[in-house]
């Protein structure tokens, strides 16, 4: 009995990798509000980090709206707060976020490269933040390189969430991967054991890694 709360978590870990391919961040999702695009482009404006604080290389994290990817938090051990992630890039003058994710909005299933702006589109994104690993400029060139040759060889989304193999990742494996690729034993990441698997969660790559949070916005509700 003492194991019934570990169980109901892996039920809903299963439950929730069965629907994450189909969810994406539109199926499932709440309906995208009507908006004027002055009103669109307020928000952002209030919403977007100075992008001289950035680099390439930066861990970005976000909370979605909609009830998978509050389900997808629910994954997350200790702190709930995002449920997607990706690696900033930036491309002259523009940032940039790689990320894998799938669904009805990416039915390539390859890994995408969008603005930064798309990627925290207040239409179905609550909050974002984004964390700089405490690693050399070598190491941050490292992970930007590896990120951009998986985008071009248009490495797609992992349906089956099999952290074992890399012809297909999810959004947290595929930072995940890039992390170790660049940092090897010198950063240590933590896994989340679920169901007799390991996955890798949000708060897996920035809670116990040598991480500085340099930005964080919620939207008004």
């Amino acid at each position: 009995m003492k194991r019934f709360p570990d169980i109901l978590i892996a039920g809903l870990a299963l439950f929730t990798i069965g629907l994450c391919f189909a969810s994406g961040s539109g199926f499932l999702e709440p309906a995208h509000a009507v908006m004027k695009s002055s009103l669109l482009t307020k928000k952002w404006e209030i919403a977007s980090p100075d992008p001289s604080m950035l680099h390439s290389g930066d861990l970005i994290f976000r909370q979605g709206r909609g009830v998978i990817s509050n389900s997808l938090r629910c994954l997350n051990r200790e702190d709930p707060s995002f449920s997607h992630a990706g690696i900033i890039h930036l491309e002259k003058g523009k940032v940039f976020v790689y990320h894998c994710i799938g669904g009805e909005e990416n039915v390539s299933s390859r890994m995408r490269k969008e603005s930064l702006r798309d990627f925290c589109s207040p239409d179905y994104v609550h909050s974002f933040a984004i964390y700089q690993l405490q690693v050399d400029e070598h190491r941050h060139s490292m992970m930007d390189s590896i990120a951009g040759s998986w985008y071009r060889k248009g490495l797609r989304f992992d349906t089956d969430f099999d952290l074992s193999t890399d012809s297909a990742m999810y959004c947290t494996e595929m930072v995940y991967k890039v992390i170790k690729a660049s940092c090897g034993n010198e950063i240590y990441l933590p896994l989340t054991r679920l169901a007799g698997r390991s996955y890798v969660t949000c708060d897996n790559l920035y809670l116990h890694t040598p991480c500085t949070s340099i930005y964080h916005y919620s939207y008004p509700n």
